[in-house]
């Protein structure tokens, strides 16, 4: 969250200890930000590279390959937001591709080759897309935790009031939703979503209604078949 990224010596379990902390810059990609709003979230690590999602503050690489001393070399905001909310929840990494959740407004599939220089390569956005800010309270999903099902190139994704959608990305210019589960005028919310073998599990969260109403904390478990 406020804090950042922080890294943890493990090799002895018995005496975990932190070996560094990197806040990134607060000021991108808004000059003048609200740093009550930034906050470190999901994470993918691929050999010395690690992908943070910073919220309000974009998705930044992190080169970890000395882990006393990160460094960012890279960040990424899609410019269609800029002036408006945002919120990068979490990551899924695949090749050359990241699939990335952004809250009220879907998913983006990313073109990640160069790390330093990070490209969109389509944007899954049926909940706003004319972009208005204020339908985050409003929205009738919000993509929060994410994974990737590469049988059946689909991404699986929390998505607040609609539970979990499947987005298929066989073709990653063209994302497309395959599946869902949850009604969107209940009272149940995700947050959290896993996945084992071919079972998704599901965490429900309860909120104070906002951005949306949400009264039963507890897990659901169900048996996917891509």
């Amino acid at each position: 969250m406020g804090n950042g990224l922080v890294v943890l010596e493990v090799g002895n379990p018995a005496a975990i200890r932190p070996s560094a902390r990197l806040l990134p810059e607060l000021a991108f990609p808004d000059a003048r930000p609200d740093r009550g709003k930034i906050n470190a979230r999901g994470l993918a690590l691929r050999k010395n590279l690690l992908f943070l999602c910073y919220d309000a503050g974009g998705l930044r690489v992190i080169d970890v390959g000395n882990p006393k001393k990160p460094t960012e070399i890279g960040r990424y905001s899609n410019p269609a937001m800029n002036g408006k909310p945002r919120a990068y929840n979490n990551i899924a990494l695949n090749g050359n591709l990241a699939y990335v959740t952004a809250d009220y407004v879907g998913l983006e599939v990313l073109d990640i080759s160069n790390p330093r220089a990070i490209k969109l390569v389509s944007w899954w956005n049926p909940w706003n897309p004319k972009l208005d800010g204020l339908r985050w309270f409003t929205s009738p999903g919000h993509a929060n935790e994410i994974v990737y099902d590469a049988r059946s190139k689909t991404v699986l994704m929390s998505a607040g009031r609609s539970d979990l959608v499947a987005v298929n990305v066989s073709d990653p210019a063209k994302p497309r939703q395959v599946g869902s589960i949850g009604d969107v005028d209940d009272t149940k919310a995700t947050w959290g979503l896993s996945m084992h073998g071919d079972l998704i599990y599901l965490s429900y969260i309860r909120t104070l209604g906002i951005p949306f109403r949400a009264d039963w904390p507890g897990v659901k478990v169900f048996r996917y078949r891509p």
